[in-house]
């Protein structure tokens, strides 16, 4: 096995700056069981909490690392990989507006703060009356990481399924 350039890799401890480009290692971790392993600039291990950057994108099986490498995607590489499923993720602000029912009358702009977010995710998983079935989290962040983790439970429950059928 070929040894890894150290100038190609620098590790880097999870912090503000990089939580907001790729998604949790958790979620990694996931989506690599699931078969997960597009090209990323960002992997991590079973045994590592820190991201590892190289300066090409690369798949997991082309690092030629002595140990199982989990690509870290960045949220869109991930959201990206659910629509190839045909796992569409929506989601929407719920907001708190001051003047409810007058504000069309007297405001050009509404005032509101956004209290939280619902997601949902297509096509339609819907409940036992029929309607569409909305989530809500705390932060947008939340929101992505709760779909996700809801995307990557329905695709483990459909390949539990085919498996069962053979």
């Amino acid at each position: 096995m070929n040894k890894p350039n150290p100038k190609t890799y620098s590790k880097l401890p999870i912090d503000e700056f990089l939580e907001n480009y790729f998604v949790p290692n958790e979620i990694a971790l996931l989506l690599f069981e699931i078969g997960f392993d597009e090209r990323c600039i960002a992997w991590t291990t079973y045994e590592d909490k820190d991201v590892t950057l190289i300066n090409r994108p690369k798949r997991g099986k082309d690092l030629n690392l002595p140990t199982t490498v989990v690509m870290v995607p960045t949220y869109d590489q991930a959201l990206e990989f659910f629509r190839t499923k045909k796992l569409f993720i929506v989601i929407e602000p719920n907001a708190d507006y001051e003047d409810d029912i007058n504000w069309r009358a007297t405001h050009d702009t509404i005032d509101f703060k956004i209290t939280n977010y619902s997601w949902s995710v297509y096509p339609n998983f819907f409940t036992e009356n029929n309607g569409y079935e909305y989530f809500e989290a705390a932060t947008y962040k939340d929101a992505q990481v709760a779909a996700m983790r809801f995307c990557i439970n329905h695709l483990k429950l459909v390949k539990r399924n085919q498996t069962e059928k053979i």
